[in-house]
């Protein structure tokens, strides 16, 4: 018999995942493709404390000769009833705010079998739609070169829809100052320099990787306290800013698989003060840089990309890692001008033989609509910070009085403004925003 018969598959309910306990573990640690977001303390971190009660976890078991069944794969779905302007149904890779990839866990000593199940699995078990859509893929990483050659095999269609080039950093036998040297443009290296100088001239700067479960505990929470200090705190979208989403990070951060923390940290510390931490997900050789922080009070110094240049070289100093994949989903973040490396991610897209329409209808440019969504959400995020920027200029400025008010008037409130303004003030419930045109007209 076959080896992919003897692989089935079948969707568990969130109340019987906790069967599975080190058979989950098991599976993430000889998974063909790492993804530590879908690792047992981040899913049921998710399900437990942000209301995830749509998600589904469809599972693949290997029949073994003895009788028992071993977990081979794993892929948490969220139904959407609508997708690029089209009323269809698309089980979409479980994805929340916190979660960059949507790579299913796939057991290496059985991947084709395993994979086939999955597939086939949508078009055979019943509540799941015969398309689905699994978010920030490496578009060239074992995952995808297996789903394009056994969608073939099968029948079905794998195609990727949308990209990004993630930055990605990866250790070479060379030094840090030699990757610096090659990697990082002369005078940003040297402005990176002195603003660290700058930094130590503050008082007592240390660096510290942080891996003990203490250690990450306390890292975590001077993260939290950062970044709820910070703009995020402002427009309520901090992890402390709700208790779901405070007590996902203490979970999905400060959980353990047997004994070993799933986390590590990065903290730069001022005169023992925590100003900027980056928080990590390390599953074999790769470590993913999901969050940082840092103190906003403390800008001019630069505390975050302080940070970054001393993870670079703890990473070829320690060798804690082979890899480091920054986790970002969108275009041009900071990080790109200390990482010389990047991995192409995608949406893929696959479609079960008989699916109506699949994901190809005439006239309709799935990778051009994907590439919109993507631009959209990038876009708003920039007006939202702009505006940000612009109250800030306006707090100040009303401080000075009568004449700096009218001033501010003049400048400010011409249409780009007044667009950029009213994304603000919709992220701000407060309506601190509405109060400030108030005193202004």
């Amino acid at each position: 018999m076959p080896e992919a018969a003897r692989v089935v598959a079948r969707i568990l309910a969130q109340q019987d995942l906790q069967a599975l306990g080190p058979a989950w573990d098991r599976l993430a640690a000889n998974a063909i493709e790492e993804n530590p977001f879908y690792s047992r303390p981040y899913i049921r971190a998710g399900l437990e404390h942000l209301g995830e009660s749509g998600t589904r976890i469809l599972c693949a078991f290997r029949c073994e000769a003895s009788g028992a069944e071993r977990l081979v794969g794993l892929l948490p779905l969220q139904r959407t009833w609508f997708r690029y302007g089209l009323p269809w149904a698309v089980e979409l890779g479980a994805q929340n705010l916190f979660q960059p990839s949507g790579t299913p866990l796939i057991d290496r000593d059985h991947a084709a079998a395993t994979l086939d199940a999955l597939l086939s699995a949508r078009a055979g078990l019943s509540g799941l739609a015969g398309r689905v859509l699994l978010p920030n893929i490496r578009v060239n990483g074992p995952v995808a070169s297996l789903a394009r050659n056994r969608a073939a095999a099968t029948g079905s269609r794998a195609e990727f829809v949308g990209s990004l080039a993630r930055p990605v950093l990866r250790r070479s036998d060379e030094t840090s100052e030699a990757y610096l040297a090659r990697s990082v443009a002369p005078k940003r290296l040297r402005e990176l320099r002195r603003t660290q100088r700058r930094l130590s001239e503050q008082g007592s700067v240390a660096y510290r990787h942080a891996t003990e479960p203490n250690e990450v505990r306390a890292a975590l929470e001077d993260f939290l306290r950062i970044e709820q200090s910070g703009w995020k705190g402002e427009a309520g979208t901090a992890f402390l800013s709700q208790p779901g989403t405070a007590a996902f990070a203490r979970a999905a951060f400060g959980g353990q698989v047997g004994g070993a923390p799933i986390a590590s940290a990065d903290v730069l510390s001022l005169d023992g003060k925590a100003i900027a931490v980056s928080l990590n997900l390390q599953t074999g050789r790769t470590s993913f840089a999901i969050k940082c922080a840092y103190d906003e009070s403390l800008r001019r110094f630069s505390p975050g990309l302080v940070l970054e240049l001393l993870v670079i070289e703890h990473l070829f100093a320690s060798r804690f890692a082979d890899e480091m994949d920054s986790c970002v989903t969108q275009a041009g973040h900071v990080i790109q001008d200390l990482w010389d490396g990047t991995v192409e991610t995608g949406t893929l897209a696959f479609s079960a033989p008989g699916a109506p329409f699949g994901f190809t209808l005439a006239g309709l440019d799935l990778a051009g609509a994907e590439r919109n969504r993507l631009r959209l959400r990038s876009e708003a995020k920039a007006r939202y910070l702009a505006a940000r920027e612009t109250v800030r200029g306006m707090q100040a400025l009303l401080k000075g009085g009568e004449d700096a008010r009218a001033a501010m008037a003049r400048r400010q409130l011409g249409a780009t403004s007044r667009k950029a303004m009213v994304t603000f003030n919709t992220a701000q419930p407060n309506g601190e925003l509405a109060a400030l045109l108030a005193a202004m007209v």
